[in-house]
């Protein structure tokens, strides 16, 4: 589903009712006693990690187990960096936080390097390859961009030596640790959440997901939304739309292809891929928009039925020497080639 995106800060109602609270520098050297207030913020922030750490987890069980037939595998380490900033509400969720540095663990991905390494979501990071966070320069609250520039930071380390360094830090008061990080290569996608789309989006190089998802789908259900979304990654959807132009004709034929691609990158990771059939005809019944759809995707019953003989075709191909579906033959220049010249 290719929506309109627009990163944004997460809003959090419950920052109305933070008020500061004096505490004697000697009796509380840590400040603990001056972030209680704070303690509905921390919650939230509590909450909103949970969130992304379950969609960095299925993120990266997809991207991992479908390495092998990605035209790119750089490294990643299954780690989800937080700019305080990147909220309206910036040094107040540093203040809930602890932190001094702006930068934090959001999430971990399960199974990855930064869960090895014992990474949890809070961690505050002092420093990456040496360069302190604190020196990283400002930015306005609700701006992604300083981010976007460490995330970039971090892929070019990881591809110039393989690993990543952190000094990181878990508390008020504690006792800086130095983290070294292997990567992994990995289907290239940053996976994030954000309120401003409707359901999911593919913007590239990330994968985005409405929070609202997670609490809608189980987890085999939140994958099959994901994988969807990935497969427009790793098929270069927003590249050829651009080239062959964004009709209505056009993204239905993508999304037919996401649709599709799906089953395979879900079966490889271990999921049932009669689940996204099953998905679509229950997620997608109650929320396809009928004949007030915008025409660039099928109706439920059409992408259910696409879904089902791709299932077919992936049930009757061999499997590799690592018990996995190679998608490539389908998914091939050529066959990609075809896309746009096909009536709908």
């Amino acid at each position: 589903m290719l929506r309109r995106i627009a990163r944004a800060a997460v809003t959090f109602a419950a920052l109305s009712i933070v008020a500061p609270v004096a505490a004697s520098a000697a009796d509380d050297p840590a400040g603990v006693a001056a972030m209680a207030p704070l303690a509905p913020l921390r919650a939230l922030l509590a909450e909103y990690a949970r969130k992304d750490a379950r969609l960095q987890s299925i993120g990266w069980k997809l991207t991992r187990a479908n390495v092998g037939f990605c035209e790119s595998a750089p490294l990643a380490t299954g780690l989800l960096l937080q700019d305080a900033m990147n909220f309206r509400a910036g040094d107040k969720v540093r203040s809930a936080l602890g932190h001094q540095s702006p930068i934090a663990v959001g999430a971990v991905a399960a199974g990855s390097p930064a869960e090895q390494a014992a990474l949890v979501a809070g961690d505050e990071i002092l420093a990456v390859n040496g360069d302190a966070m604190t020196a990283l320069p400002p930015v306005a609250a609700g701006n992604y961009d300083r981010l976007i520039r460490l995330e970039d930071r971090v892929d070019a380390a990881l591809a110039r030596s393989g690993k990543l360094s952190l000094s990181v830090r878990r508390g008020p008061g504690g006792a800086p640790r130095r983290v070294e990080l292997r990567g992994e290569p990995a289907c290239p996608s940053r996976f994030e959440l954000s309120p401003d789309i409707e359901v999911g989006a593919a913007e590239g190089k990330r994968v985005i997901i409405h929070p609202d998802a997670l609490r809608e789908a189980s987890e085999p259900g939140l994958a099959v939304i994901v994988a969807h979304e990935l497969a427009h990654n790793l098929l270069h959807h927003r590249v050829r739309l651009s080239a062959a132009g964004r009709s209505a004709q056009n993204i239905r034929a993508t999304e037919r292809e996401a649709d599709r691609l799906a089953v395979w990158l879900l079966a490889n990771a271990g999921y049932e891929p009669e689940n996204t059939a099953a998905f679509m005809r229950s997620f997608g019944k109650r929320t396809d928009p009928g004949i007030f759809g915008d025409r660039t995707h099928d109706n439920w019953k059409v992408r259910a039925g696409t879904i089902d003989s791709e299932v077919a075709a992936l049930r009757a191909a061999p499997r590799d020497a690592n018990g996995k579906w190679d998608w490539r033959p389908r998914f091939s220049p050529a066959a990609l080639a075809q896309t746009f010249a096909r009536k709908p």
